[in-house]
């Protein structure tokens, strides 16, 4: 961490803390306000997003002291740079910080399970009850690990092999994964600056996310409906397994989103995607036994992208959770009905919480026998692999 940046540090923490902003958004917001030079960009990133990963273990050297008074912010920053071995400025606040202590109290503080999973009391009591004591610290020695990054190509307008050469060739260390069109990228840094990106070649998108999509199996001519669509990386992926053919029916309750959705069908060459912000019941139920596939990408905790996401984890409490639950019970049930007798819905979440997942599931075949379970599958967090994911498939019969 550079002496210059501190401020910077001291300006954003506390907007995710206490205002409860992402911290992507944050991270946007002041690279526009102030001059930064773009090559201490990437650092101040990798640095701002640490800082809130290892939040729990910060607060926790400082007696879990997590007032965010200027003073107060300026001790938690020394003990993340003394965690790293880094050498601190002078600066009243760091006159008492030494090595050897903060080294000593991170000890004994790693030593309190939730510390070392860098996860809130309540958040690892939950993963540990629902998942397994024996599962929770090795899923999040990975979520704590810097996320890999990856693309998916765009086949409506190149193809992967064409793409992988160009990215090769611009020194993006692009590597082929098992899915088919997604590609790894080792140098992302000017991977939203490329020709390539602004014309609509490929768009950043995890692993499993894509792999949501391909398990969805959307076919070319169907009629599609993304229930809760959101900005659209998945609709994008539907438009393009689909060859542009066909009709989706874009859902979400945010006008904002429908939008930005809007500007990146144009930009990925897409003509079959119609937009609809649901602002009452009358729009779902208009759409009544109208699927081939409705696919459900869930609001959800979001558990699976903590690596991706560090903040989550600081937003979320059990009566948030509770909610979420309570929003996919009922996507699930008024969903049910948009699709054709034969057709399939679709769920999918990033949440590794089977309360969210398996259990919610269950819940749905007992209050709609009828129906049945083609496939479940859970895409497990890997160190160089996608992130975590759950998906089920359900098949309507063709008479009710």
């Amino acid at each position: 961490m550079q002496r210059a940046h501190i401020p910077l540090y001291l300006e954003m923490i506390p907007q995710v803390f206490l205002r409860g902003r992402h911290a992507d958004r944050v991270l946007f917001e002041t690279f526009n306000l102030h001059e930064i030079p773009a090559s201490e960009k990437k650092e101040i990133a990798a640095t701002f997003y640490e800082i809130i990963r290892k939040w729990r273990l910060i607060i926790a050297i400082n007696a879990n002291n997590d007032r965010m008074e200027e003073a107060n912010l300026y001790r938690l920053l020394g003990i993340y740079m003394l965690l790293n071995n880094q050498k601190l400025p002078h600066h009243p606040a760091f006159e008492k910080l030494r090595n050897e202590n903060i080294q000593r109290k991170a000890e004994l503080a790693l030593e309190d399970p939730a510390v070392r999973c860098l996860l809130p009391n309540w958040l690892y009591e939950r993963m540990k009850k629902e998942l397994g004591n024996e599962k929770v610290e090795p899923i999040m020695q990975i979520q704590n690990e810097e996320p890999p990054v990856f693309i998916r190509v765009n086949t409506l307008k190149t193809t992967e092999n064409e793409l992988y050469e160009t990215l090769f060739t611009k020194g993006l260390v692009p590597q082929r994964t098992t899915i088919s069109n997604a590609i790894q990228i080792g140098d992302a840094a000017r991977l939203f600056k490329t020709k390539e990106f602004f014309e609509g070649m490929y768009e950043v998108q995890d692993l499993h996310s894509q792999q949501v999509s391909l398990i969805a199996a959307p076919q070319p001519g169907q009629r599609v409906i993304d229930a809760c669509a959101g900005a659209g990386g998945k609709t994008l992926h539907l438009a393009a397994l689909m060859q542009n053919k066909g009709k989706i029916i874009a859902l979400d309750v945010s006008a904002k989103k429908m939008q930005e959705l809007q500007r990146r069908i144009k930009k990925a060459g897409i003509s079959m995607v119609e937009a609809r912000i649901i602002d009452s019941k009358k729009v779902i139920k208009r759409l009544e036994a109208s699927a081939d596939l409705v696919l459900i990408d869930a609001p959800c905790s979001g558990t699976g992208v903590l690596r991706r996401n560090p903040d989550i984890r600081w937003f979320l409490d059990e009566i948030e959770l509770a909610r979420l639950i309570g929003i996919q019970q009922h996507l699930l049930n008024d969903f049910i009905h948009c699709v054709k007798p034969g057709g399939k819905l679709v769920y999918s979440t990033c949440s590794i919480l089977p309360s969210e997942n398996e259990k919610q599931i269950e819940k749905f075949l007992l209050q709609h026998p009828h129906c049945t379970l083609e496939l479940e599958q859970r895409l497990e967090t890997t160190h160089q692999g996608g992130d975590g994911f759950y998906v089920a498939v359900i098949r309507k019969p063709v008479q009710s």
